[in-house]
């Protein structure tokens, strides 16, 4: 599953009813940076410390009994750091963000993804 596919899956499931979902996409001349946010959620800073640790779960923000490992978000900060890439959570006035930084730079009407990934290599010592 891709990661925004994943950050709005996360959001949608933990959003209790009529609350908000929003997702922001801002570019700044060093990085990319998309944000999901979802209202009626807040999580204390220890508890933040401890999200993207596997297996961890927040018992006190599962009022719908959604069954998990805890796997989800640690998966999911593996993947982004493949893409040597960074994210983020905070929480703060009912609101829970998580926020990818992509970086990148814009040279002349051209996108340069940064640092320049090498494609995996094998040989063959046939």
């Amino acid at each position: 599953m891709g990661i925004l596919v994943e950050l709005l899956n996360n959001a949608y499931k933990y959003a209790a009813a009529n609350e908000t979902i929003a997702v922001l996409l801002c570019a700044t001349p060093s990085d990319l940076r998309l944000s999901v946010s979802n209202s009626g959620v807040e999580i204390s800073k220890d508890q933040l410390s401890h999200i993207f640790d596997k297996f961890y779960r927040i018992p006190s923000h599962n009022p719908w009994k959604h069954k998990g490992t805890g796997l989800g978000l640690a998966l999911l900060r593996k993947r982004v750091e493949q893409l040597q890439s960074t994210i983020i959570v905070s929480s703060d006035h009912k609101w829970l963000t998580f926020t990818l930084q992509i970086p990148w730079s814009i040279e002349q009407d051209s996108l340069v993804f940064l640092p320049n990934w090498d494609a995996p290599t094998t040989t063959d010592q046939g």
